[in-house]
């Protein structure tokens, strides 16, 4: 019998991150689904989260042809009143034959009151790793509560009202059940990568090697020490050109210290749409990403945010790329220490430069790192291995 998933995402973007990309993915994978084809996308009309993106997002007023057929699924209605939202939710939808599917808790609140009504509903709630810590909940704006308090809300949502809560890594896992989410909730599902888009190059070895950084501009992703690796790499004579892709309120900082450095070879190429991001890494040799655990005070209180996966250091994997990481949150469990490249300790950019400038100056190892890296992301990061679990879930 065929079910129907209604997708609730309110941040559903072509760019930005990982979370939007997630969303991207599951749409265009499940939109003509046989056996459980998406009945409807509900989205937020306006996210505001500091993140800019260019006017052609995903789903925008200005949409790209290529994604015509998923605009006729999208409702944009959602708008932070939980009650209201569930009306509109559950209109046109059989709640017993259909799985309700959220690419974060942000709209629980919603759920669950679907959920008391219709208890048979299959409710699945995939998390980022941060947003469980924070308590987010809707528009992500809300401060009338602590950040204890939010946080214990979602919790007692998650227990109460969701089916399968996925998590994605081990250090998400057992983060979750740190804060009380019930064990038995919990799937991890690791990865996330299209390895038939990215793919290595097929092209020699390039006279100058390229660096390449791609993440939102945003303080946790550790820019200041990828900044500061790449300076001290070129102190030391190695010839290459780092590139950046991404936007966010990051840009004026990292764009300042550039200036201020006198930092010639370091080049900004601001936000690029999902479909334009497999030729970047194809012209890249490496890939930098020092992310760091940041320690975020709000609402009373504090919860550490970091790289709880890091998809990026996914599609650079599948391009065949040695990556260079800081050893923080579930960066481990996607880059294996000195076999698909280099971990070092967080915030040290002295080895990270030292590790750049050894695979600068060794393309055999790049190529036998990228080469491992990529083995890994067909056996355990690729889009049809995550979606074949997701689909074990649905039945």
């Amino acid at each position: 019998m065929v079910k129907q998933i209604c997708f609730i995402s309110p941040k559903f973007s072509s760019h930005i991150g990982g979370m939007e990309t997630h969303a991207y993915e599951f749409a265009r994978a499940f939109a003509g689904h046989q056996e459980f084809p998406i009945s409807k996308i509900f989205v937020k009309d306006l996210v505001t989260d500091g993140v800019p993106a260019p006017c052609d997002s995903l789903l925008g007023p200005e949409q790209a042809p290529t994604n015509n057929d998923l605009e006729v699924l999208v409702n944009r209605s959602l708008s932070g009143n939980f009650e209201k939202d569930a009306e509109i939710i559950l209109t046109d939808q059989d709640p017993n034959n259909t799985i309700f599917y959220l690419n974060s808790p942000t709209w629980l609140p919603s759920l669950a009151l679907i959920k008391q009504i219709y208890p048979q509903t299959r409710v699945i709630v995939r998390s980022g790793g941060n947003d469980i810590m924070a308590g987010w909940i809707g528009d992500e704006t809300d401060t009338t509560r602590s950040l204890e308090a939010s946080r214990a809300r979602v919790v007692d949502l998650v227990n109460k009202y969701v089916d399968y809560f996925i998590v994605n890594s081990q250090y998400s896992y057992h983060r979750t059940i740190s804060v009380g989410v019930n064990s038995d909730k919990l799937v991890k599902v690791i990865g996330g990568v299209d390895c038939n888009t990215f793919h290595p190059a097929t092209t020699s070895l390039k006279e100058t090697v390229s660096i390449l950084t791609a993440a939102r501009l945003v303080a946790f992703k550790g820019w200041e020490y990828s900044l500061q690796a790449v300076e001290q790499a070129t102190r030391q004579g190695a010839h290459f050109q780092y590139y950046i892709l991404g936007d966010g309120p990051e840009r004026g900082t990292i764009e300042r210290i550039v200036a201020e450095r006198r930092l010639n070879n370091v080049h900004l190429l601001g936000a690029r749409r999902i479909e334009d991001m497999p030729t970047h890494f194809r012209t890249a040799d490496i890939f930098l990403h020092m992310p760091i655990h940041l320690e975020k005070h709000e609402r009373g209180s504090s919860y550490i945010h970091t790289e709880t996966m890091g998809r990026c250091l996914c599609e650079a994997s599948a391009s065949g790329l040695p990556i260079v990481a800081s050893r923080v949150g579930g960066v481990p469990e996607i880059l294996q220490d000195g076999e698909t490249g280099f971990l070092v300790p967080e915030r040290d950019y002295v080895t990270a430069a030292n590790r750049l400038v050894e695979l600068i100056h060794n393309p055999a190892t790049r190529l036998a790192m990228g080469t491992k890296g990529r083995t890994r992301a067909e056996t355990f990061f690729d889009w049809k291995i995550i979606f074949q679990i997701y689909q074990g879930l649905f039945k």
